[in-house]
């Protein structure tokens, strides 16, 4: 992941830094080579993170992050009262070297928002030059935009967001940092939802960092937000197919195609259970299946759905962690594509982190367990807290204040506009990438 350097070297302290990598996306070669800012702690050599965020989780902490969004608060509450920043008008996407007016209202905004500063702002002109170029990727980075320093209209969507909007936005997760533990533990970890990004912390430093696909953002599927312990890992495991799913996807295909089932390593049989009888496919089970009677699941491999990993945590929710055939989805700037579930772009690393207590599960051994024949659970020795949790907004310990796409348009309460009535589900169609 690319970071900008320079937000990077006070995030050694904050909860709300948990969250921070969304954000900083680099703007060159060299920055992707910056110094995090904290130590990486408890980790072999090479798992120490190349990105940006961190925090340190003991007592007090909390309060930390609580106090600088309060501070950012008073920052955003002086500039509305100021009049705020200028609106810039939409047309042409606005290249490096460019001449254009608008750019004279774009070194105004970058002044009032903080990413230009010192003489730059006081220079005049047309031109879209290198020093403005470097501020609107500081813009883009904070706003967890692509930090290419083009100008199109999502950059200047972000840009003409009023400072009011995004004084409810810091109200709305100053409530949401104040209702998270004070401690999240010795070790643990941590998903983001808007930031699409999975953290793994061990002794308040962040140990290991990966992508993450989230729900999507229709109100049955999306990714709740609470906290639970880590139980267990399955490697290889089955996908029992949802029962809506079997009966509106599966089902008619398997009609069509009498082959359909077994050339996608789907089996019909009497119920989910580790000891289920494996039914024949006919035309009087699949209406079975559709009644709800029978069950479909599709058996462990490369091309199953959960990947070759899962991680439980039991939950009313009936949501875990899991890996995925469809690698490519995690190149995707907005990741909310599943059915609830969340699925994790290095599983591998994250069996790692879990298994740190039990030296017997090396590396090799968890690939070996992950590429093998047979399903295999293993019980944690000690279960690690995992919080998954929705912010928006937070600020860096350099007082750096970044905002985070409301992907679910959630309310102040973090609950969405018109319930959160969810599906028994397992989180994937038969198309992970919809």
């Amino acid at each position: 992941m690319v970071t900008y350097v320079s937000c990077l070297r006070a995030y050694g302290c904050a909860l709300l830094c948990l969250l921070a990598a969304f954000l900083l996306a680099s703007c060159t070669d060299d920055a992707r080579k910056g110094e995090i800012g904290f130590p990486s702690t408890g980790g072999q050599q090479g798992d120490s993170l190349t990105g940006p965020a961190s925090a340190a989780v003991g007592n007090g902490m909390k309060q930390q992050a609580i106090a600088r969004m309060q501070q950012a608060i008073v920052q955003y509450e002086r500039v509305e009262g100021l009049g705020g920043w200028p609106a810039i008008p939409y047309g042409e996407t606005i290249e490096p070297g460019d001449s254009s007016a608008r750019i004279i209202l774009l070194r105004e905004l970058l002044t009032k928002t903080g990413d230009l500063t010192g003489t730059a702002t006081q220079e005049s002109g047309r031109i879209y030059t290198p020093t403005l170029v470097q501020a609107v990727m500081q813009f883009q980075a904070r706003h967890g935009l692509e930090a290419d320093g083009r100008i199109g209209s999502t950059t200047l969507a972000a840009m003409n967001t009023p400072v009011e909007q995004r004084l409810e936005q810091l109200r709305i997760n100053l409530n949401r940092l104040q209702e998270l533990p004070d401690s999240m533990g010795q070790r643990f970890v941590l998903v983001n939802i808007p930031e699409y990004k999975l953290r793994a912390y061990e002794n308040d430093a962040a140990v290991q960092e990966m992508a993450v696909i989230v729900g999507e953002t229709y109100e049955d599927q999306q990714t709740p937000r609470f906290s639970d312990e880590m139980e267990y890992i399955i490697f290889r495991p089955y996908w029992n197919v949802p029962e809506r799913i079997a009966a509106e996807e599966i089902v008619p295909e398997a009609r069509l195609d009498p082959t359909y089932l077994s050339a996608n390593n789907y089996e019909i049989t009497s119920d989910w259970g580790p000891d289920a009888e494996v039914m024949e496919v006919t035309p009087e089970n699949l209406d079975l299946v559709e009644a709800g009677t029978l069950k479909i699941r599709q058996k462990p491999g490369e091309e199953n759905a959960l990947g070759l990993v899962k991680f439980m945590f039991p939950n009313p929710y009936d949501v875990y962690l899991h890996g995925t055939p469809a690698d490519y989805l995690f190149g995707e700037q907005t990741r909310a594509f599943s059915h609830g579930c969340i699925r994790v772009e290095k599983p591998v690393e994250l069996a790692q982190f879990l298994l740190l207590d039990q030296p017997d599960w090396s590396r090799e051994r968890i690939e070996q367990a992950m590429h093998g024949g047979e399903q295999t659970r293993v019980d944690l020795s000690r279960p690690t807290p995992i919080h998954i949790v929705y912010l928006t907004a937070f600020v860096d310990n350099e007082g750096k204040v970044h905002f985070f796409e409301d992907v679910y348009n959630l309310q102040g309460d973090g609950q969405p506009r018109t319930g959160d009535q969810r599906m028994p589900e397992d989180p994937n169609a038969m198309d992970p990438g919809r």
